[in-house]
C-alpha cells in the first residue's frame, strides 16, 4: 500500500487522529487494487510500493505517489463510509452510538459517499493526465505490456471518443470502456478491414492519404458507437446530461433509467452499424492495400425438399 498511517491519509482527507487505521486498511487495499494497480500495471505498482517502503522514492516517483494518494484516499473513504463504524463480533453486526455525537442519516451518508467517489474519480483523472504528460519520466510504466497494448488500435484516447460523445471524468470513463472497445475492435471492425486494419493503425498521421483518413474516421466512429452500446448494456457507463459517465459498482438505477439505458444502447448499436456499412462501402470502392473486395454471392432457391431445413 502507498498509504501506511493516519497522518498520510489526513493530508488528503479531513479525518480525526483517533480514527483506527487498522479499520481503514482493508478499504485502502481495495481502492488500490481496484483502481491503481490496473492503471499502473503490476510491475510499476510493485516498484513504487517497494521504493516507498524502503524510503527510496525518487523526486519524480514521490510526485507521482502524491497523485496516487489523492485518488486512493478519496476512494478509500468511499469504500469505508459504506460500513462506517460498523462493528462485527460474536453477537453480530452493529453500530456504536454515543451521546456526544450525531449519527449521520442514511441520506447524509449517501451524499458523503458520493462526494468521496466524485473527488476520487477527479483525482484519478488528474493522475492519468500527469502520467501522460510526464511519460518520459516513468519508463517502467511506458514499457509495460499494459501501456503498450493501449497504444495500438483505432481508439487509444479519451480525446478520440470525445469526437463523438462528451465524457464525464474523461480518462476514467475511457479506461472503463476499454474492454468494450477491444471486444468490438477485435470481433467486428478489424475482421471487416482484413489486413488493411493493421496497415492503417501502424501508419503515422502524416502518412495517411485521403482514403486512409476517411476509413479511419468511419472505423473509429463505428467502434465508438458499438463500444458505448456494450458499455451501457454491461452497466460500465451510463448516458447522462453530462455525457457518458463511468458507473460505480453500487450504482443503482431506476426502471426509467434502465429503460433509457437500453434505448440509448440500441440507438448507438444502430448508429455503429450504419458507420460500419459506410466503411465497407468505402473499402469496396477503393480497395486499399491489404483489403480485397468480397465476391458477391447470389443465393438461388431451387426449392427445398419436403421436410428439409434451410440454414441461413
Amino acid at each position: 500500500m502507498l498509504i501506511s498511517n493516519i497522518d498520510e491519509l489526513r493530508e488528503y482527507i479531513p479525518v480525526g487522529r483517533d480514527l483506527d487505521f487498522v479499520s481503514v486498511k482493508p478499504s485502502i487495499r481495495k481502492a488500490e487494487r481496484r483502481f491503481i494497480l490496473p492503471l499502473l500495471g503490476k510491475d510499476f505498482y510493485r516498484l513504487l510500493v517497494s521504493e516507498y517502503e524502503g524510503n527510496l522514492l525518487s523526486e519524480d516517483h514521490q510526485e507521482l505517489v502524491e497523485y496516487i494518494r489523492s485518488a486512493s484516499a478519496n476512494l478509500t473513504m468511499w469504500y469505508y463510509v459504506q460500513i462506517g463504524d460498523v462493528l462485527i463480533d460474536s453477537s453480530g453486526m452493529y453500530k456504536q452510538r454515543t451521546e456526544q455525537r450525531w449519527v449521520l442519516s442514511e441520506s447524509d451518508q449517501k451524499r458523503l459517499q458520493n462526494s468521496f467517489l466524485s473527488d476520487g474519480l477527479d483525482a484519478l483523472d488528474d493522475l492519468m493526465n500527469h502520467l501522460e504528460d510526464n511519460i518520459s519520466k516513468y519508463s517502467t510504466y511506458s514499457n509495460s505490456k499494459e501501456y503498450l497494448a493501449e497504444r495500438r488500435g483505432l481508439v487509444t484516447s479519451a480525446a478520440t471518443v470525445q469526437t463523438v460523445f462528451t465524457l464525464f471524468h474523461p480518462r476514467v470513463t475511457f479506461q472503463a470502456m476499454r474492454e468494450a472497445i477491444r471486444y468490438h475492435e477485435d470481433g467486428r471492425v478489424a475482421p471487416i478491414m482484413q489486413d488493411y486494419y493493421g496497415i492503417l493503425i501502424d501508419k503515422k498521421q502524416d502518412d495517411l492519404n485521403e482514403v486512409d483518413t476517411v476509413a479511419l474516421r468511419l472505423a473509429r466512429r463505428a467502434l465508438i458507437y458499438l463500444a458505448s452500446a456494450r458499455s451501457m448494456i454491461t452497466r460500465t457507463v451510463k448516458f447522462t446530461n453530462e455525457g457518458l459517465k463511468v458507473m460505480a459498482g453500487d450504482d443503482q438505477v431506476s426502471q426509467f433509467e434502465n429503460d433509457r439505458i437500453e434505448a440509448s444502447a440500441k440507438e448507438f448499436e444502430q448508429s455503429g452499424q450504419i458507420e460500419l456499412d459506410a466503411l465497407v462501402k468505402h473499402l469496396n470502392k477503393y480497395e486499399p492495400d491489404g483489403y480485397t473486395k468480397p465476391e458477391q454471392v447470389t443465393y438461388t432457391d431451387h426449392g427445398a425438399q419436403s421436410g428439409g431445413i434451410v440454414f441461413f
